[in-house]
């Protein structure tokens, strides 16, 4: 099997080390493509430097420019541009770095019936300097093995029920290309889960068949000042907290979440986005909705998902 990097850039402080990352894997992807969303088309000026160098050639990189409309058009544009050239494709965030072996073990994991597999990662600081890891539920922590296999009955109550993504984020997934259409249509059961794209649609992804988590830890998430998560306020991590609630809905409705499970999660992330948004003008109508949703008032689901499809409607 043959994997594709994809690489929605936008801050370019940390393109040295990526590229020495994809270089130095024990098997490396069959192209890199990089998509510059930055303003100024930083990447794109920055790597026609080293066109035809050997780094070029050893990583057969491709720097295209971005839509500049945002994340999630630039994610979908890198798909447009790889086009299913290769069985696998990994979305790799600009600030994220993997380890050497990352390719190889997901590769094997994939050529062992898996569609999306999932490697643990450590959070760092600015530097790379580990800090911690994820909180991960104790039978992950101490299994003894290499390649687990986990149904989506196990992950909505490990993830939704407890607001907990344990799992990560796109980075430290690869995917087959059959889900790619995972990152056109955020919706499950109805419901959309715009500002989770990467949990919701690993999510979706473990319904269609369990999705293999490979124990090891290749690679890692870094905090930094300058990422998206830093700004509280965008509408983006605003989104990012009511799609939690979405989730829990769209659980519940499929079977994965038993009632009692959804309500866990509305309660906690309904409690804490209304305290955290009160005086945002953009979330005043949504959070009165979110607060009759906590108590299931009846017709509190139908208000609360008009609410939430103007808002993600909005932009």
């Amino acid at each position: 099997m043959k994997v594709t990097t994809l690489i929605p850039a936008f801050k370019p402080q940390f393109l040295t080390q990526l590229l020495r990352a994809l270089r130095h894997q024990t098997v490396r992807p069959a192209r890199v493509i990089i998509s510059d969303d930055s303003p100024e088309q930083v990447f794109v000026s920055t790597l026609r430097g080293i066109e035809g160098t050997p780094l070029a050639r050893e990583l057969n990189l491709e720097v295209v420019a971005g839509p500049r409309q945002g994340g999630l058009p630039n994610v979908r544009h890198l798909l447009d541009v790889w086009a299913g050239e290769t069985e696998l494709f990994h979305l790799l965030c600009d600030d994220d770095l993997i380890y050497p072996d990352f390719y190889r073990w997901h590769i094997a994991a994939q050529n062992a019936g898996f569609r999306c597999t999932v490697s643990r990662r450590w959070s760092t600081d600015e530097h790379g300097q580990p800090l911690s890891m994820l909180n991960e539920p104790n039978e992950i922590v101490g299994a003894a093995q290499t390649i687990l296999s986990i149904s989506a009955q196990q992950l909505f109550p490990a993830i939704v029920a407890t607001s907990n993504n344990w799992l990560g984020e796109v980075s430290n997934v690869v995917m087959h290309r059959d889900l790619a259409d995972l990152y056109r249509d955020l919706t499950f059961e109805g419901i959309a889960y715009n500002g989770l794209e990467d949990i919701g649609s690993f999510l979706r992804a473990s319904t269609r068949q369990p999705i293999g988590l490979i124990t090891h830890f290749l690679g890692m998430f870094r905090q930094h000042g300058d990422q998206n998560s830093a700004n509280q306020k965008r509408r983006q991590i605003k989104m990012g907290h009511v799609a939690w609630i979405a989730l829990a809905l769209a659980g519940e409705r499929s079977g994965y979440l038993t009632r009692e499970q959804a309500q866990q999660c509305i309660n906690e992330i309904g409690k804490l986005t209304c305290v955290k948004y009160a005086t945002e003008s953009d979330m005043t109508a949504l959070c009165a909705a979110i607060l009759v949703l906590t108590q299931r008032e009846p017709g509190a689901e139908d208000t609360f998902l008009r609410a939430w499809s103007r808002f993600v409607a909005a932009g």
